[in-house]
């Protein structure tokens, strides 16, 4: 018996791929801060009365504060699962991107606890996740999917892939991110269902350091890495965090990932 804690819609995707009939999926995605703590607070006497092993998504989520104190004084099972990459660079790096896209005042508390968070144990759900993807064994089509990521999408590169491409008679799809900001260049096909894209067999995903790639990378599928365009006013340890990321890539998919010159 398990309780998974998920602050958000990727990370509830993850754990309802892993969890078993009697696991509880405690979501605390747009939960105000008292309530919050209030529902963790709660679960975790559960958890602690009834056995229960306690899953806490992402090393930043709130929930892990509590599993501290309840591993320590109650000797609770505690683990933690991925929250897309972020989780990897801490398990890659330790303390050196942990505190990544932190408040302040998140920050401190985690640097307070950090080599404490940093050693518990991990509990890996990826894998569960893709292999709840439904496969198309057969295609005739060859599809190259482009990953938008805010901040870094690069229309003039949308354009060179889309031309090299076409050269190859490989068809060419937008994934469009959720949180897009930009406009679709002119007569771009987009295909927004990522589950759907990772689907075919035959099909290349290019990006930056998004999400998706790990997934498609854990599909087998090829993944083409675009240069990083970090905006000139953009704080170093973004562009640090996101090299990182693709060397992490590189290092650990040899056969599925190459750079792309552009």
């Amino acid at each position: 018996m398990r309780i998974f804690f998920v602050e958000s819609k990727f990370q509830r995707r993850l754990a309802e791929a892993s969890k078993n009939v009697d696991d509880l999926v405690v979501d605390l995605t747009d939960t105000g801060r008292i309530k919050k703590i209030t529902k963790i607070g709660l679960n975790f006497i559960i958890a602690y009365f009834y056995g229960k092993t306690v899953i806490v998504a992402d090393h930043r989520n709130i929930a892990l504060l509590f599993s501290l104190f309840f591993q320590r004084y109650f000797k609770m099972k505690i683990l933690v699962m991925e929250d897309g990459f972020h989780t990897l660079m801490v398990d890659e790096y330790g303390l050196k991107h942990l505190f990544w896209n932190c408040s302040y005042p998140k920050a401190v508390i985690l640097r307070l606890f950090g080599s404490s968070i940093v050693s518990l144990e991990r509990y890996f759900a990826i894998n569960n996740y893709c292999n709840k993807i439904q496969i198309i064994p057969s295609i005739d089509t060859n599809y190259t999917f482009f990953i938008d990521q805010p901040g870094l999408t690069n229309l003039k590169q949308v354009e060179k892939v889309k031309i090299k491409n076409a050269v190859s008679n490989i068809k060419f799809l937008l994934l469009r991110h959720p949180r897009s900001n930009f406009g679709c260049p002119e007569n771009e096909p987009e295909f927004t269902t990522n589950d759907d894209a990772l689907s075919f067999i035959n099909a290349t995903f290019i990006g930056y350091c998004s999400t998706m790639l790990l997934l498609a990378l854990t599909l087998n599928r090829k993944v083409h890495l675009l240069p990083l365009i970090v905006p000139q006013n953009a704080p170093k340890r973004i562009g640090v965090y996101q090299a990182d990321i693709q060397k992490y890539l590189i290092k650990h998919f040899p056969e599925n990932v190459e750079v792309l010159d552009l």
